[in-house]
């Protein structure tokens, strides 16, 4: 390989590795904060709605830059000696970070348009909670949240 193709086919590499990981790691997230935003505990839901206001709110380029350049500060103090962060961490971290604060308001969204009718359903046969999340709710939210797949209601 001559010239800049080397260069490309690594820098290739690197980004396609950051989005899967920080893609997977955002998703696991923002699923799980999801979850937790719908809880009874009306303090959970307080800190994850603060959390996703935040993050959706900050451009992203500064949650990276914070994360970086903060975390070596942050792991510098806690060390008593300079830490670097890693930049591949950093940039992990920070895309895992915006994306979960959009995951999150996805996943909530197609959780909340899963029909009442449905939950009720799966508490009369018995199901329990986790049964029900598995079994019902689950399959319809990833559906809704899917892209392309949202209903439309039609307007007569």
């Amino acid at each position: 390989m001559g010239g800049f193709t080397a260069q490309f086919a690594a820098a290739l590499t690197v980004t396609v590795s950051l989005g899967l990981i920080s893609g997977c790691l955002g998703t696991a997230v923002g699923l799980l904060l999801a979850i937790s935003k719908g809880t009874a505990h009306s303090s959970l839901a307080r800190i994850v709605t603060a959390y996703t206001t935040i993050v959706r709110g900050v451009p992203e380029l500064l949650i990276i830059l914070l994360i970086y350049f903060g975390g070596t500060t942050l792991a510098s103090r806690l060390a008593g000696r300079y830490v670097e962060v890693n930049a591949f961490s950093a940039g992990v971290i920070a895309l895992s970070v915006v994306f979960s604060g959009y995951a999150t308001e996805v996943f909530r969204g197609a959780i909340a348009a899963v029909p009442a009718g449905q939950t009720e359903a799966a508490k009369t046969l018995g199901l329990s909670a986790w049964q029900r999340w598995l079994l019902v709710i689950g399959p319809q939210m990833l559906r809704l949240a899917l892209t392309g797949t949202r209903r439309t209601v039609a307007i007569s």
